[in-house]
């Protein structure tokens, strides 16, 4: 069965070697190799444990490599952990970040070793508006900023580059990405609708201006999408 998170991953990535930070178990990095996107791969994680699902996943696939280390920094040579693949000089093109918390990937944007590295496909879990303000205010270009929803669960998926200048969004597209707004899918709508009804239950108990302003907005925007429709 496809899962709909990880193939919209996919979707963004347009290297052919990447590398996929807190892998766990490598499925985003496996299946790029079965839609034959990508050569080699990194697949990273901090706990030793964790990254062995993903070396016993890949069946001594001699095309990975497998690093253990905290986000970025396990890409440094003294932690690479061969196992069976050959040793690859060639840096990765495309990092890949997801499952995880945006100010976890923040962090991890952060760190010394993130400067080397342009493109990035970033899918957080949570506190997507502070990652999407972080990337702004950090010389990082939005190449497109989409929903899709596996289960009950909605998840942005974010693809990003790092330019020598810094971008902008509207407050609109801060908010809910800005190819969710220009390109809405029907994912978008739909969380939309999920957004509504919570904040009018929160609203039952307690007015709050912040929430009213939020559900003023969303009804804006649901405006303008069925405009556009």
């Amino acid at each position: 069965m496809t899962n709909l998170r990880i193939s919209a991953i996919c979707n963004c990535v347009d290297k052919t070697v990447v590398a996929e930070i807190g892998a766990d178990h490598g499925y985003i990095t496996k299946q790029l190799f079965e839609q034959k996107k990508i050569e080699f791969a990194y697949l990273t994680d901090i706990s030793k444990k964790c990254l062995q699902k993903a070396v016993d996943n890949f069946n001594n696939n001699t095309q990975c490599m497998f690093c253990i280390g905290n986000g970025l920094q396990a890409l440094k040579q003294e932690n690479i952990w061969i196992n069976n693949s050959k040793k690859q000089d060639i840096n990765p093109q495309q990092i890949i970040i997801a499952g995880m918390g945006g100010n976890e990937i923040i962090q991890i944007l952060s760190q010394t070793e993130a400067k080397a590295y342009s493109n990035f496909v970033l899918q957080p879990q949570r506190n997507v508006v502070e990652l999407r303000n972080f990337l702004i205010e950090n010389n990082f270009e939005i190449l497109s900023d989409t929903l899709v929803k596996e289960g009950k669960i909605f998840y942005f998926v974010i693809k990003t580059k790092k330019t020598d200048k810094k971008s902008s969004l509207t407050l609109d597209e801060l908010m809910f990405g800005k190819t969710n707004l220009a390109q809405p899918n029907k994912y978008f709508l739909e969380y939309l609708n999920f957004e509504e009804e919570k904040l009018l239950n929160i609203l039952k108990n307690k007015k709050v201006k912040e929430i009213e302003d939020k559900l003023e907005k969303i009804k804006q925007i649901k405006l303008k999408t069925h405009k556009g429709e």
